[in-house]
């Protein structure tokens, strides 16, 4: 999903099913929004991606440019729960 603001494209909530991986489905939802985010005429964008994630933005053209920690209010189910995630930029 893309979310804009201040001039910079967010990609976020981007899954795939664990049976369905490794298929070039994720890369191809995240390059679609990254697509759009160029429609918008911007150069600029930010995700978060779990360590699994990493390579395959890379891939793509995304930068790591920090880490940093998520964390969960007690009884509060996520499923990047107290997870290192890295932040990566892409600039077009």
């Amino acid at each position: 999903q893309l979310f804009v603001g201040a001039g910079v494209a967010g990609v976020y909530w981007v899954s795939t099913l664990p049976e369905a991986r490794r298929r070039g489905i994720g890369t191809a939802m995240t390059l679609a929004a990254l697509q759009d985010a160029r429609r918008m005429q911007l150069d600029v964008a930010v995700l978060h991606a779990t360590p699994v994630g990493v390579s395959i933005y890379q891939r793509i053209g995304f930068r790591e440019c920090c880490r940093i920690d998520h964390y969960v209010w007690p009884g509060q189910r996520l499923y990047l729960a107290a997870v290192k995630a890295a932040v990566l930029l892409h600039l077009r």
